[in-house]
């Protein structure tokens, strides 16, 4: 079975503080599918950025992450529990959800036994709903820059697992009946340099970068160069791209 990974504990608060909030748009466009609204499990939870949207709308929400110190920087309401656990094999009975999801984090399960324990968890009918966002998009000058940042500088630093995240999960075991989905929201946000910094500074690559190379910091060496395209107190539109793959228990 494939190791599980916590890439995030280190920089849990840092994680919740500087990484986008999918619009409610896409939360709504699953639950045009989902049937029973009493149980949800959210694995991967991370800080619990899916969680809060999803309790307004299920009886009780569950959030699983192996990462501890993620869970403590979740987001908390009355009907949203947060356990520290492997996704890939839970105890939880089965049939026990209503819906399933995973944000941003399903590249990093072992595909293949998620699935299957996807299978087991769902109710008859139940809905599972996979997404994420890949490099994001500011205007055609800014755009080449952050490019060269992403596939050359720290490129080579990226884990293997991220190609499953670019193939936006295309390729990934899926025993479920797929419904296809067309015209997606993107998330979007403006931001200042200072969030674009931080935001940079959560990526896995970067804090392998900077593991192995403990003197020198990537994205200072980019903000050299961005800084006077950008304008130091300017705010940007900054587009990610969303994708979402939906399957229903067969």
């Amino acid at each position: 079975m494939k190791q599980v990974l916590d890439k995030f504990s280190s920089s849990s608060s840092s994680y919740k503080k500087f990484r986008p909030r999918y619009p409610d748009s896409l939360f709504e466009k699953i639950m045009e599918h989902v049937k029973d609204t009493n149980d949800v499990l959210d694995c991967g939870t991370g800080n619990g950025q899916a969680t809060r949207y999803l309790s307004k709308n299920f009886k009780s929400v569950i959030g699983i992450d192996i990462s501890k110190n993620q869970i403590n920087n979740a987001e908390s309401e009355r009907n949203i529990w947060y356990l520290e656990g492997n996704a890939n094999a839970t105890r939880f009975k089965d049939e026990s959800f209503d819906l399933i999801t995973a944000a941003q984090s399903l590249h990093w399960f072992d595909l293949e036994a998620f699935n299957q324990e996807a299978i087991r968890l769902l109710r008859p009918g139940g809905v599972i709903a996979l997404f994420g966002y890949n490099l994001f998009k500011v205007n055609p000058e800014i755009d080449e820059m952050i490019s060269y940042f992403y596939y050359d500088v720290i490129g080579p630093y990226w884990d293997d697992e991220r190609k499953i995240l670019e193939e936006e999960y295309k390729n990934i075991p899926f025993d479920f009946e797929e419904i296809p989905q067309n015209e997606v929201v993107d998330m979007v946000v403006n931001w200042d340099l200072d969030q674009l910094y931080g935001y940079l500074h959560t990526w896995s690559s970067v804090k392998k970068y900077m593991e192995e190379n403990p003197t020198h910091d990537p994205v200072d060496d980019l903000f050299k160069h961005l800084k006077p395209v950008w304008g130091e107190k300017s705010k940007h539109e900054v587009v990610f791209p969303v994708f979402l793959k939906v399957g229903i228990k067969k």
